[in-house]
């Protein structure tokens, strides 16, 4: 009990003391001079940055009214180890917030699957993100992202590329 609590308070300080003993081996490596901007307030019209993820691309595919989002993101290294240790629920909950897929329209139920997460990319499977019109016709709808989107990739009968994108506005059809 007592070997538990004291591997719980080292492992606690170390967390606390990463990034800054981090920041000072950098700074000691440095042989040059260099000027370091920071930004203290970055609104998230700009940012592709959310909590500890920093989103690279996203593709979707689009098959039917069913879509699979292929995330490519990075998460703070010292935050790395904590979603190693604790768990990734925080982790899918931070991307489902970031990518915030369309709701089903005509009161479908909608079932979001995690097909696979690691620390620099998830697969996420989402039933029911796009209407039907019933002849193999489809609608996606507009969409709103929690954060910029560096580079959105769609695949369906074609490839659709927005970059900086916040938001899809209008949607699209697609067969």
């Amino acid at each position: 009990m007592k070997l538990q609590r004291n591997i719980a308070i080292i492992l606690a300080a170390a967390f606390v003391l990463l990034p800054a003993l981090a920041g000072a081996a950098a700074a000691a490596d440095s042989t040059t001079e260099t000027l370091q901007r920071v930004v203290l307030f970055q609104s998230p019209e700009m940012s592709n940055h959310y909590g500890y993820i920093t989103v690279d691309s996203v593709d979707v595919e689009l098959n039917g009214v069913n879509a699979i989002y292929t995330v490519n993101y990075s998460i703070d290294p010292w935050i790395a180890f904590l979603v190693f240790l604790l768990g990734k629920q925080d982790l899918k909950n931070r991307l489902l917030k970031i990518i915030n897929p369309p709701a089903p329209s005509n009161g479908q139920t909608q079932e979001i699957v995690f097909q696979y997460v690691d620390n620099d990319q998830a697969i996420i499977s989402v039933s029911n993100a796009a209407m039907s019109y019933g002849d193999n016709t489809y609608w996606y709808p507009e969409q709103e992202f929690a954060i910029t989107i560096p580079q959105i990739t769609f695949t369906a009968s074609f490839t659709k590329t927005y970059n900086n994108t916040r938001v899809i506005e209008r949607g699209f059809g697609y067969y």
